[in-house]
């Protein structure tokens, strides 16, 4: 057997996992902890593992935010998704975790941010 490490692909995507279900079964502030403690932990590492994990972390508070009815603090773990580079804005527009904030014009302006990083159009 061998040990992947922290901040290994596999790691990061098992800790995902293991925030959907913290999140599916209401236990919000655990799944919060959990995304945040992994976000701290990564720091300043550049690999590809570690940008992508940050990515999807990002984008999973912001969609446990909605769940928790937390609007504004969803909207904040968006920018920072798309800071740190997430993309892809069609699953963005059709993911039903984020149905309630497509009615905000915030959404828009974060849709718009991620196509225009990544060469996209913003389109509706």
């Amino acid at each position: 057997m061998r040990t992947l490490g922290p901040k290994h692909q596999d790691t990061l995507e098992s800790l995902g996992f293991l925030g959907d279900a913290l999140t599916r079964t209401g236990r919000y502030d655990d799944a919060k902890q959990l995304y945040t403690g992994v976000i701290a932990g990564m720091g300043a590492d550049q690999s590809l593992a570690a940008r992508e994990g940050i990515v999807d972390l990002w984008y999973d508070l912001a969609c446990l935010a909605v769940r928790s009815g937390r609007r504004d603090e969803a909207f904040v773990h968006l920018d920072h998704a798309v800071d740190a580079g997430y993309s892809n804005v069609p699953y963005m527009r059709s993911d039903k975790a984020l149905l309630s904030l497509r009615s905000d014009p915030r959404f828009d302006r974060v849709a718009a941010r991620a196509a225009a990083a990544a060469g996209q159009p913003a389109s509706k």
